[in-house]
Parts: structure tokens; sequence; C-alpha cells
């Protein structure tokens, strides 16, 4: 192809523009750099449903410059998606578009250097189908389509469109877009019809909304054309055609016939279209009538009379042979099978029962002929018969001339009179015959050709040589070649019809040469095999020029001047008389771009290459074009040297004990560096140099002393001379640190540790940097080397990858080389670790986990008694259950439970703990101190048991003791927080003592009164000298349960209890060396049935232990009562509450009273302002706990009222009174509940103020002042005693 004269303009990478005033022609070709391409010719574009499909032909002009086409779509030229394909490919399917949507599509076409412009063209996509299709109306004749415009669409839909096929012809009815029925007739009753309805706009349609229907039954018309098809003796052949009108609602026909002469008569039901009667009377007259039956009525009838023959001919039984039957091809014959279409429109065979002989009623096709023939199939077309009133269809067979391989195939009478016919052998004669086929089963005769299929196509043609004058052209035989006659070779001008054919024997040598031939031409060439009935095969094709190949341009150089290149060659030695023009194509080495140019033949061979760029390496490529093609390319080289400048820039970066070199090349022609030369030297005579090529910019300098600074300089070296040097001085880094490791890896912080450089010289100090592993996120910190050599990195993410690295700076800012380690930060810890139960032998501790998991390998449970190092471990996987319970342990001992969680990567969270106790056994006699250093049950029998010793001081050493009888247990109290030994011994009859020793810490008891509901309980204490609590509950009969707290939470939510049910609350505070105090109350979501309570407020529950006898001890703010064996009890104490639980044969009955009052309140003192009163203490003060004095004017008013324990004395000085003023005392005995006696009440008066020498003494009822001799009384007082 031939481009047109220009000006080549190129630039450099660093913009300078070099212009090229040459005279050139362009085209795209194996040797050359493919041009920009043409235009496309023609954009289509096709909208259907949500896709548009896009056609394009080629660019006229250039097309073979076409590398890809680009096609772009979008709402607008500035909005667009675009893509790619091949050039081969000239259409493209834009799915996925928004319904009514205008699109603008524009196809280019992508070649090199340069595209094309975008042809565009505007597309409306189409709308969306229409939905719900439905038919309101449907008979026997028509119906009416009803369907819903699209959602948010119908605006935009111009109009509808409903089709369906009747007849074999496609029907469509046009609605507009506001009307959505459409009414559809004349159609056929009783058939079904698929409703194609079709969105329309602008050219663009919606996909397909299709929907199946019905047309109603209707009665038949009345059967046509009834006639006797031949008669005999003893039968008669009717037949009929279907009727005019809904022929398609006949179900079956109904044939009944009745003589003339004795009136018999019969009917018979067919669903053929004739029938053979049999049975009747020779030479009688029938009468017959034929009526259709259909799904909701039988026809009118359709009649006719016939007569049986008199005598039946002797005619020959053969079989029909279109070939060799008999002459008369319009005659059936006895024995024939005669092929018709029966009801249904199957093809069905008929065996005559007699001889008959009827003349057919259909005529033959007309001008069949076979056509489009190849080597495995060929087409036969024909004509329709003269008169097609009863034609159904067409047969056509074929088979081999032997009239073997027979095969048919039916066409409806609606379809083309052609048919195609395929899987052939090549090359082989074959006899194709066409048979009309009648409604009533008739048939009409054959019409036969004779055809042969085509031979084998040549495999491959090639031209061999050409000149100005002549072609040769060689081919390659198929492999079957025994049916051919002949080979045609022809030659046609590329642009021209007129063809040059000759005619070669098949045994002749497969080559052929066109002479006398337009020099420099282009032409086509094509052979055809010829078989021996005359058939041809395909033609094989190839291109040929009338003109001899191009040799090499010869002598190609390039003359360099300071500001041009000289290209000169001479013209090839061959080839030159259809030479048209030159090619010279240049690129510098380096870069991707080539430049092309053309030169015509008529112009002196040279050309000159002005403003090259400055030492850059260009490499020239000539070629000579003509009407055959190009020659082979020479090359040349050329260069234009200059000394190049002194780099532009120098930088050094220290890493260690290496520098690493940066420069940047030249600012002036950089393509004069062909190399550069780095040296460096410690001392002016100690240099070291290396040389690299130009287009390496940096050099690490290795093997350096630490610390050190060195001299670096860089110059360029090229042609005529080298640059001069540039220098700058670099430092060497410290040396590295090493050995670094993380020491500690917790959830959000990792410790590292390194050893410090074995030299220090110069280190100032380290900077430690971390990041994720995936390198982001990254931080640093700098420390000192006077400092630690570790650091903690703290706000890490748990169970997460870093990578932490260690570096050296020196005081100059320089950085060793970097040392690196991959570690993890820990998983998070559980969030909290409980004791769920816990048993003589075993104990389950749970815990929940925590919130991210998705790192977690497993946990570490362990269990280490309290008072030893020993632990029993195990792994637990992190899917498990969170729970585990540990088995074989030893009853009534303390334990220390841990949970650790396990990451991925190995590392362990935080340890969270827990205490636990394994519980006591009932039957042991051992001894058992609480916080209120009292003991149930000892060792010993109890008969044996004397007396008891209990001993108590802060060592063994400093001791108090008490002997008490071995009847009674007492509780004594103990300062909180002091730190006592306990020890207690039975004393027997012969003085044998067993000590029972223990350490105790004394804890204060501190339970508040507990708030429970129907299903849960919470209780709340808090004293600083705790290290945890335990808080259990116990329903009468069943196992305790047990949660323990940190000292720090001091608020226990026990959820999920039983309604209606009753729970002891223990509390337990516990303490370094086991000192505890059980504050125990009893709380009910339902009181007992089987108990009687009289009480209210606070619950006391009563254990029910097997024994002798029963003890009450009422001490603090717990009361415990066990009532022992089949005893009924009745206990009597103070308590808001008490509930009494039948357990196994025992039965209890609980009375709840206030404390019993004091007595004897009596003043023994008064003065002016004071007055003492004493009592006596109650007969029972078994839950006494202390002693309310109040006291108040007489009136009520300005009361007042203060407490002191059961065990100080029972007197009170009140103070602060009004001289001369009467006064209510009350006294009132508090039980260890809170709970009241009846009050003792008893008013005095305080003294009066006469003088500061007068003297009141109280004598009686009187006041007395010796002074004066006289008494005096207090005109207002009075006196009562209340006893």
């Amino acid at each position: 192809m031939i481009e047109a004269v220009g000006t080549a303009v190129t630039r450099s990478p660093q913009g300078s523009a070099r212009r090229h005033v040459v005279s050139l022609q362009v085209h795209c070709s194996t040797n050359t750099e493919t041009l920009t391409p043409g235009n496309v010719s023609s954009l289509e574009t096709s909208s259907v449903g949500p896709s548009v499909l896009v056609t394009w032909t080629p660019p006229s002009y250039r097309p073979l410059c076409v590398v890809h086409y680009e096609i772009c779509w979008g709402s607008s030229t500035d909005d667009q998606n675009c893509t790619v394909q091949e050039n081969s490919v000239t259409t493209f399917d834009i799915t996925e578009l928004t319904p009514c949507v205008e699109y603008v599509v524009g196809v280019r076409a992508l070649g090199k250097p340069g595209n094309s412009s975008q042809v565009n063209a505007t597309v409306i996509a189409a709308p969306e189908p229409a939905r719900n299709l439905a038919f309101s109306f449907a008979n026997a004749t028509s119906i009416v389509a009803e369907w819903e415009a699209p959602s948010d669409q119908s605006d935009c839909i111009d109009y509808y469109q409903a089709c369906l096929v009747v007849a074999g012809k496609t029907v469509c009815v046009n609605q507009t877009r506001d009307i959505t029925p459409a009414y559809i007739p004349d159609l056929r009753s009783c058939s079904s019809y698929a409703v194609n309805v079709t969105a329309w706009t602008d050219g663009a349609r919606s996909s397909v909304l299709s929907e199946q229907v019905n047309t109603t039954a209707a009665v038949p018309d009345v059967p046509n054309h009834l006639h006797v098809n031949y008669a005999e003796t003893d039968l008669l052949n009717v037949q009929w055609r279907v009727p005019t009108v809904n022929y398609e609602c006949v179900e079956w026909y109904i044939v009944c016939w009745r003589s003339s002469q004795d009136g018999t008569e019969g009917c018979l039901n067919t669903t053929n279209l004739e029938q053979v009667i049999t049975g009747l009377t020779p030479c009688a007259n029938y009468s017959i009538n034929i009526t259709a039956v259909g799904a909701i009525g039988i026809s009118r009838a359709s009649l006719m009379s016939a007569h049986t023959r008199l005598q039946a001919p002797h005619l020959r039984r053969t079989k029909l042979d279109y070939e060799t039957g008999p002459k008369n091809k319009n005659t059936i014959l006895v024995g024939d099978e005669v092929e018709g279409l029966g009801l249904d429109g199957v093809r069905k065979s008929t065996k005559c029962d007699v001889s008959r002989a009827s003349p057919l009623a259909l005529y033959g096709v007309s001008q069949l002929e076979a056509v489009n023939i190849t080597a495995s199939s060929l087409a036969v077309q024909w004509g329709p018969p003269n008169n097609t009133g009863c034609l159904e269809g067409y047969q056509v067979c074929w088979s081999l001339t032997n009239k073997s391989e027979i095969n048919c195939t039916t066409k409806s009478r609606y379809e083309l009179e052609t048919t195609s016919i395929t899987g052939l052998t090549l090359c082989t004669t074959y006899i194709v015959n066409v048979i009309t086929l009648g409604s009533s089963g008739t048939t009409s005769p054959p019409v036969n050709i004779t055809t042969s299929s085509a031979p084998e196509k040549m495999k491959r043609v090639q031209i061999w040589s050409s000149s100005v004058s002549n072609i040769t052209a060689i081919w390659t035989l198929p492999s079957h070649t025994q049916c051919l006659q002949g080979i045609q070779v022809c030659l046609s001008p590329r642009d021209g019809n007129q063809s040059d054919c000759t005619i070669l024997s098949s045994h002749s040598h497969a080559a052929w040469t066109f002479t006398e031939l337009t020099p420099c031409s282009h032409y086509i060439v094509n052979v055809t095999l010829i078989s021996l009935s005359g058939e041809y095969s395909e033609a094989v094709t190839a291109s040929a020029v009338s003109a001899p190949a191009l040799s090499k341009v010869n002598n190609f150089r390039a003359v360099t001047s300071s500001s041009s290149i000289q290209l000169d060659w001479e013209a090839p030695t061959e080839g030159t008389e259809c030479l048209e023009e030159y090619s010279v194509c240049w690129k510098i080495t380096g870069d991707s771009t080539t430049n092309c140019t053309s030169q015509s033949v008529d112009l002196p061979p040279s050309l000159n290459l002005t403003e090259p760029e400055i030492c850059a390496n260009y490499t020239f490529t000539l070629t000579a074009s003509g009407a055959r093609g190009e020659s082979a390319g020479t090359t040349a080289s050329a260069i234009i040297s200059l000394t190049p400048d002194s780099i532009s820039s120098l930088e050094t970066r220290s890493a260690g004990p290496s520098v690493i070199v940066i420069w940047a090349p030249p600012s002036e022609h950089p393509r004069c560096a062909e190399q550069y030369e780095i040296c460096w030297e410690a001392s002016l005579d100690d240099w070291n140099c290396t040389v690299q090529d130009g287009s390496v910019t940096t050099l690490d300098i290795t093997g350096l002393s630490y610390c050190s600074e060195y001299l670096v300089g860089v110059r360029a070296l090229g042609r005529p001379d080298n640059s001069s040097r540039v220098n700058a001085t670099a430092t060497t880094g410290p040396e590295g640190v090493s050995q670094l490791k993380a020491v500690n890896n917790s959830v959000s912080s990792i410790a590292v540790q390194w050893e410090p450089p074995s030299n220090t010289d110069c280190l100032e100090e380290y900077q430690v940097c971390w990041s994720l592993s995936d390198g982001t996120q990254s931080n640093c910190s700098t420390q000192t080397i006077l400092e630690l050599e570790t650091t903690n990195i703290t706000g890490l993410t748990g169970c997460t990858n870093y990578i932490i690295n260690v570096t050296s700076v020196s005081s100059s800012g320089d950085y060793s080389e970097t040392v690196s380690i991959a570690t993890s930060t820990a998983p998070q810890r559980v969030k909290r670790v409980q004791v769920y139960s816990a048993y003589a032998t075993n104990i389950t501790a749970i815990w929940t986990l925590p919130s991210h998991t998705q790192c977690l390998q497993g946990l570490r449970v362990c269990l280490s008694p309290r008072d030893g190092n020993q632990s029993d471990c195990t792994i637990q996987s992190s899917h498990a259950h969170a729970a585990w319970t540990f088995t074989e342990l030893a009853p009534c001992s303390s334990y220390r439970i841990s949970v650790t969680t396990v990451g991925s990567s190995g590392d362990y969270s935080e340890a969270v703990t827990v205490s636990a106790e394994s519980a006591c056994v009932l039957q042991d006699h051992g001894l058992r101190l609480s916080s209120l250093a009292s003991f149930l049950t000892n060792q010993y029998p109890p008969k044996c048991v004397e007396q008891y010793e209990i001993c108590w001081g802060s060592s063994q050493d400093d001791q108090n003791c008490t002997v008490q009888d071995s009847g009674f247990n007492d509780a004594r109290h103990y300062r909180a927080d002091s730190r006592v030994n306990v020890r207690a011994q039975p004393l027997t009859e012969p003085q044998d003592r067993a000590f029972i020793p223990t350490e105790y810490k004394g804890y204060p008891s501190s339970l508040s009164r507990p708030a429970h509901n129907l299903t849960s309980l919470s209780a709340v204490g808090a004293v600083d000298c705790v290290d945890y609590r335990k808080v259990c509950l116990k329903v009468i009969g069943d196992e305790m349960v047990c949660v323990s707290q940190t000292r720090d939470g001091t608020v226990v939510r026990i959820p999920d209890l039983l309604t209606c049910t009753s729970y002891t609350f223990n509390a337990t505070a516990r303490t370094e060396g086991g000192g505890r105090f059980v504050p125990s109350e009893q709380v009910s979501t339902r009181v007992a049935v089987s108990s009687q309570t009289i009480c209210s407020g606070k619950s006391l529950v009563l254990y029910l232990v097997s024994g002798v006898s029963s003890q009450t001890i009422c001490s603090g703010k717990s009361l415990a009562v066990y009532l022992v064996g089949g005893v009924s009890s009745q206990t009597i104490c103070s308590g808001k509450s008490l509930a009494v639980y039948l357990v196994g044969a025992v039965s209890s009955q609980t009375i709840c009273s206030a404390p019993e009052g004091v007595s004897h309140l009596k003043v023994i003192g008064t003065s002016t302002s004071s007055v003492a009163v004493q009592w006596e203490p109650p007969s029972d003060t078994a839950c006494l706990e202390e002693y309310r004095v109040c006291w108040s004017l007489a009136d009520g008013n300005q009361s007042n009222c203060v407490t002191q324990s059961r065990n100080e004395n029972t007197t009170t000085d009140i103070t602060g009174l009004v001289p001369c003023t009467s006064y209510v005392v009350n006294v009132t005995s508090v039980g260890s509940f809170g709970d009241y006696s009846e009050t003792v009440n008893i008013t005095t008066w305080s003294g009066m103020i006469l003088s500061t020498q007068e003297v009141w003494r109280f004598y009686g009822s009187h006041w007395f002042t010796p002074n004066l001799g006289k008494d005096y009384k207090c005109s207002s007082l009075s006196l009562a005693y209340s006893r």
C-alpha cells in the first residue's frame, strides 16, 4: 500500500525536537513499522433486549495497518467504557445496558504509531420486556392478549408488537404504547399458538415475552369431496377430505352405509381419510354418509351413493416401481403400498386388498435441478406442480445408481421447494427423485435427476516464480484422484473479472505458466478439479505479481557531521523493473520508538537526516519496495560523538560498612556518557575505581571500615574525551547490633533485646522500627546508648505478626546495616475464669474466650496447690468447650487454676487465675475453723471428751488459753486483719492431749442484704485484705455451686435459678493462709411448702444433719441450727426470717420472735446535765447482739440513741441534758439479725442548779439540800419508775 508525502518530526526523551523534511511514501509491511490506519468504513448498531450489537467494516484506507479495534460506549463521549479486540473481529455485543437510555457507541482502529479517529453512532438501549402476558378472551377463531408495560419505562416505548405463526406464516399486530390489549382474529380452532410480545423504541426491540394460548373447540364442518376410490364385488373404498372449516377439531369420522335392496346397514369409526367397507353384496346400491366428530359436537353428514361391481378383473399382483414397473406410471396396481397423510398428520401406508386401477390426482414437480454441489453435499430445487389444490408436501429420495443406500426426507408444502442433501461421498453419482404428496394419501409420479458430488479440492496452490511477463503456479493434488477428469487453471487480474483459463489433464505435471502478462501487475490464480461427471470442486487460490523479486540495496552507508547524518546507497542489482521506492527506518539504541520515511526511485539514492540527537547511537534499515513487495533490509549505524559534561548531581548514603553512591546523568547530551567511572579513597594515595554502563547511575561500595570518612568521585566516560570528576565526602555508618530477639511478648506489646556492636566509637543511639509483616503501619523510636539495649514496643494488636528491626545510628546521623526479626504479639487472654463447681475430689473451671479468637491455637489450663509449685497442665483446642474438670484431688484443699491462651505462632497470653477449694467430706471429724474461730466436731468420739482447751495468739510462744465444757461450742471474735494462731485440744480422762493447730488471719464479716428475684441473686461486700471471694449457693439435697471473684469484684449476680426454690447463700472471703469467714444468708424464690414460717425480712436456713442432739450457735449475723435425727425441734431466736426445710424423716417447726427484753432498769446517778442508768441482761442471750439505749423529752422530742455491745457493762451514762428536765429513757435488746425486743422505759429528771454551794440529793421523791435544812421539790417534776 502506498501512502503520501509528509514531514517527520520526532522528539527525544528530553523534549528536543528533530524535524526531517522528506518526501515519503509509507505502507504497512512486515519489514516496517505499522502506520496509523484510517477510520472504519461503516458503523451499524442493532439493539435487542439489554444489549447492542455493533458491526463495522475495516478501514478502506490502510486496512492492513489495523492492529486492534477499540469499541467504546457510554451516555456521552466523556463518560465511556471501552474494550479492545482483535482486528479480525468486526462485531461486538455490548451487554448489561440500562434500558431506554441513549448511548454513544464509537469504534476506532488502533495501530502504530497512532490510532484512527473514533467513528460514533447513537443508539437507544432497548426497553425492558412487557410483563404479565395473559389472554382475557379466546374463542375458536380469535384471542385477546393483554400485558403490562415494564416498570417505570412505559414512556420510552413507541409501540408493542404481538406476533404468532398462523398456517406457517408469521402474523403480527402492532399496538401503541397506551393500548396494551391486542385482538388477533382469523385463527384456527382447536389450535395452540405461541404469542410473542415485543416492546419497540426507536428501532430497538426488547426481549420477547412469550406465552402459549389455545383456541377453543368448535363443531367441525361437513367433510369434503366424498367419493369412491375404487369398488369391488364385496367392498367399497371411500375417501374424503377434511372439512373446510374447523378441521383441526376433528377427533374421528363416522362412516355409515345402508343397502337400498335389503336394508342392511352398518357404521365404522376411523381417524383416516378413507375407509374400506367390506362384506357387501355384489352389484348392489349403497347410500353412504360421513360425519366428523369433534369435542363439542358432530358435523352435518356428507352423503353419496355407490355400487359394488358385478365381477372383479384379473390383474397381475406386482410391486409399484417407478424405474422398472408398469409403463402407465399413473396407475397403482394390486399389492401396492400407498402412502398417505393421516388425520394427525402422520404418514400411513395402506395395503390394497383387491385388484384395482385408479388414476392419481396429483401432478409431479417441475424444473428439478441440483445446485451448490460440493464434495460432501448438494442442494436440489424444484418448481411446484401445476395443480396444488390437494398438495400436502414433497418426498425427496436419493440413492446410488445401483439403487442402494436409499435415503428420504419430507417437506411441507409451506416450506421452500429446496432441500440440502448432506453426508455424500465425494466424486460419486446419485439418483435424486421428488414426488408430491396429496392430502388423501395419493402421490404423484417421481421426477428424477442424476447428479454427482464434486471432487475433493486441491490441497495447496503456490506461486513458483514470476517475472515481468509470466507467472508459474504449482499445486498439490488431493489424496483421491480416481474420479478426476481434468484440472482447470485460471488467472485473473486482482482488480477485474476477466479470466484466462485452461483445462489440463489430471495426469499432467502439477504446474502451469501464464505468459505475456502485463508487467508489475497483481493477479489471482485459482485451480479447480473436474470430475468424470463434469462436476467442479471448490477453487483454491493464490495471489501473484508479474514482477521479479528485489535483491538487497547495495553499499548502504552512514556518514556523520557535527549536526547531521548523510545516508547513501546504490540500487539493487536484481528486480529493478518494478522498483517503486526506498524505505529508510531508524531507531536509537535504548529507545522503543522507530521512525520511517520513504523516497521515490526518481530521486537520488541518498537521504540527509538533520538535527539528529548528539551521542545517540542510530541504527538505519534500508529496504527497496516494488510491486512484488519489499527487499531484504540493509543496515548501517552512526553516532555523532561529543565529550560528555560532568554529572549533574552526586549523593551518598551510608549503611554500615558500605556507601551507596547515586548520581544524575549530565544535563546536556546525557547520551554522550557511554560509561561512568566511580572512585573512592580513604586517603589521597589509596584510590579504588570501577567502571559501569552508562544506563546505571548507582553503585554500592562495600567492604569499607566502620565510622570512616571517604572521598567519592564520579565522572562520565565518552568520546573523544571524558568529563571532569565530581567528588563528595561520605562517612560509613556504625557497626550493627547483634543477637536481636524478642524477650517478652504480650497481647499489646513486644519487648526486644539486643547486644551492642563490638565497635561503639561513633555510636550515638539506636533506632528501633516495627511494622506489620506486609510493611504497613510502620513506626520508629530511638534511644541513646546510655540506656539499656532493650525497648518495649506498646500499642500493638494482639496475635499479629510484626517485623522489628534495630539500626545503630552514629553521631553524624549515619546508619548501620539493619538487623531484623519477625515475631508476633501474644493472643488476648481469656476474659474471665470462674470455678463452676467444686467437689471433694474434682473441681470444674469455666472461662470466657477473648473477643478475637481467629489466631488461637489452643488453651493451656493448669491446676497447682496453693502452697506448692507443682502444676497439672493440659492443652485444650480453642474450639473445645470453654471448661475443664480436674479430678482425683485431695478433699478440703486449696488450689490455684490458671488459663492461658496459645497463639498460632506458639506465643502465650498472660495467665488468668482463680483460687478454688475442693469440698470437705461431711463425715470427716477433723477440726474446721471459720473466721469465728469456732469448731463443731473433733477427732474423738464426743462421749470421750470432758473439756476443750482453746488457745490463740500471734505465735505459739505467745498464747492465751481457756477451757470450756465439752457440751458447749463458743465463738470468739478477733480484731479484723490481726493474725493469730488458733489451736484446740480435747481434754480426756487420762489427760491425753491432741493438738489441732491452724493459722488464721482474722477477717471481718461483710455481707449486705441480697437482692433477689424469681431466678437470680446478687450480693455485695468489700474488704481490702481479701485475696478473693467465693460465693456459693446450695439447694437442700443438691450440690453446691460456687463462683469465685477477685477482691475488686464485690458484686456477684447468680442467674438461671429455679423459681419456687430456696437457696442458702454463703459468701466466703479468702485471704493468705486460708483464713476465711462465712456470712450466710437464706434467700427464697418461694417459701418452702413443707415448712411453717412465722417471720419476715431476711431468711435463715436450718440444716438438718444426722446426730443425737441439736445445738444452736447464734453469733454475729450468722445463725446455724443443726437438727439431729428424727427429733422434733423447736427453735426460738431472733432474726427477720427463719425457714425450715424438711429433709429425710425429720419434722421441724420454727417459731420466730424478738429477743428477750432487759429487766430491772433503774437510775443510779444524776447531775444537772447527765443521768446514769443500769439494767439486768435477759435470761436468754443466745441471739443477743447488743443493747440500744434511747432518751427523749417527755413529749417525745429531742430523741437520741446509743448502742453498746452485749459484752460491755449493762450501764450507760446519758450526758448533755438540760437541768431540771424530765426525760424518758428506754432500753431495747437487739438480736443477731437486727431484730428488737420489747422496750423497757423509765422516766427521770436531770438535777436542778440552786447555787454553787448547794448540794442536791435525791431521797425518795424529793430533792434535799442539807445546807438549808429544807427540801425543795421541782414543782413540775414527777418521777415514775417503770419496772
